[in-house]
Formats: C-alpha cells, sequence, structure tokens
C-alpha cells in the first residue's frame, strides 16, 4: 500500500528549550503530539479517509516516557512516530525522540475515540486500520504498567490543595492534560534528570472541581526513586490523573 507508516517531524534546535540536556516531559509530549497530528494527516490524504468524525475526537488515555540519552542542541530534534497497535477499543503509538543518528528518548501513547456529543468512548474503525496495514508487526507492544510497591517502603508521603485557575483550562473546558505533570513535578523539592515518566488519565477536571495532589517518595533500591502523584478529584471522589517519575539519583518532596 502506499501509505506511509513511519513519519518523521524535525524540529529546529533554536527552540528546542532543555535544561542541561532533558527536555521536560510536557514539551516532548507537546512534540509528540504535533508529531502524530502531522502524520494523521498524512494518512488521511494518502487514504482518503478520516479515521475520525466531526464530532468524534483522539483522547490520550496515558503515557510513558523512557529517557535514553541527553539532547545536546547540535542538531535538530527529529520524531518518528508508528503505529505499534490496535484493536477494537484503542491504538498504541511510539515515538522516537533523535538527535542525528542517537536516540535520546522513547514516548509511547495509548489512544482512545471519544464521541464528544455523548461524552463517551466509542469503537475504532479496526478494519481500516488492517486494511490500510497502518501498525507495523514488527514493533514490540508498547508497556504501560504503573509501578506497585509495599506500603512500609513510602519514605515521605505529603498532599497539597490545587488550584484550578483559568489558564490551565484548555479549548474542551477541561483541565489540560500536559498541567497534570507541571503540578507533579511542582511537589518536588529539586529536579534532577527522571529516567522514566508515566501518566494515566482518570476523569476530567472541571473549573469548578475542588483538586488535591498526594505525593509519595518511595526508595525502591540503592539507584532507583520513585515519586508517585495522585490528582484527586474530591468534588468527585476520584482520581483525575497519575503520574509517576522513576529518578537514578535521591529527590525530595518540596
Amino acid at each position: 500500500s502506499m501509505v506511509q507508516t513511519r513519519f518523521s517531524k524535525f524540529f529546529p534546535r533554536q527552540e528546542i528549550v532543555h535544561k542541561q540536556g532533558v527536555i521536560e516531559p510536557q514539551r516532548m509530549i507537546r512534540y509528540a503530539l504535533i508529531t502524530s497530528g502531522a502524520h494523521d494527516q498524512v494518512v488521511r490524504t494518502q487514504l482518503n479517509y478520516a479515521f475520525v468524525s466531526e464530532t468524534q475526537s483522539w483522547i490520550v488515555t496515558q503515557y510513558r516516557l523512557e529517557l535514553v540519552d541527553q539532547y545536546q542542541g547540535q542538531e535538530d530534534l527529529r520524531v518518528e512516530t508508528l503505529l505499534c497497535e490496535a484493536n477494537r477499543f484503542f491504538c498504541n503509538r511510539r515515538f522516537r525522540f533523535y538527535e542525528g543518528d542517537r536516540l535520546l528518548a522513547i514516548v509511547e501513547a495509548q489512544y482512545v475515540i471519544l464521541d464528544l456529543d455523548k461524552r463517551r468512548i466509542v469503537r475504532l474503525p479496526i478494519e481500516s486500520f488492517q486494511e490500510a496495514n497502518l501498525v507495523i508487526a514488527e514493533e514490540e507492544q508498547a508497556h504501560f504498567d504503573p509501578i506497585k510497591w509495599e506500603g512500609d517502603q513510602v519514605q515521605e508521603s505529603k498532599t497539597s490543595p490545587l488550584a484550578i485557575t483559568p489558564e490551565v483550562i484548555d479549548e474542551n473546558g477541561h483541565v489540560n492534560n500536559l498541567v497534570y505533570i507541571g503540578w507533579a513535578l511542582d511537589q518536588l523539592a529539586s529536579q534532577a534528570p527522571y529516567s522514566s515518566c508515566y501518566i494515566k488519565y482518570g476523569s476530567e477536571l472541571l473549573p469548578s472541581d475542588q483538586v488535591e495532589i498526594r505525593s509519595q517518595l518511595v526508595p525502591l533500591s540503592d539507584q532507583e526513586w520513585v515519586t508517585d502523584h495522585q490528582i484527586y478529584n474530591l468534588s468527585k471522589d476520584k482520581v483525575a490523573c497519575l503520574v509517576q517519575f522513576v529518578w537514578n539519583q535521591p529527590v525530595d518532596l518540596a
């Protein structure tokens, strides 16, 4: 088939904001979303087919980011994307971030289709994916696994209220997906480069909701620490989002 299954987008090095070679996770996800949006457009044009209707939207339910190497700012950032899995319920995309030939990071995202009128998840047109051979079979499946531990391993915990201010609300009328990551990072006293990050979205936060963030610091080994951040919607008694970071050096909650 003539469909482009692997797609790359370049981001000029002059525009890449990083701290000692680490691009913050919100930015990485933004680059990933721009890349998948452009890929989507190309596929739509090549197939002359839209996977979602006007009243539907692709929604990301979870992300996993894994840092491999540091960005040196010598070359443009290239983000390659492909579909590594699809079924009737969700599809998974993998993104690889490169500087030249050096792999910097891997980001995985799980998408579902939301019916905007009914506010519910609908089935994916899986036959269309299969006919177009969009899924790259030799790619391994994505892994979205939160880290688990025993209660007595927790070194530090802290709960703080969060304010939903107008600037965190997006055009869909709820808290923007990337805001949660910033809220989680704000709970740390200092920011060492993280080694991986996992994000799972539960239910949307609306401007009127009362919210708090419940953070825990857990040493997993001598070399590994996890910070677990539950963004909790007190108004609806539901977890709005879970953000977990794995660190290769000691961190402290703020």
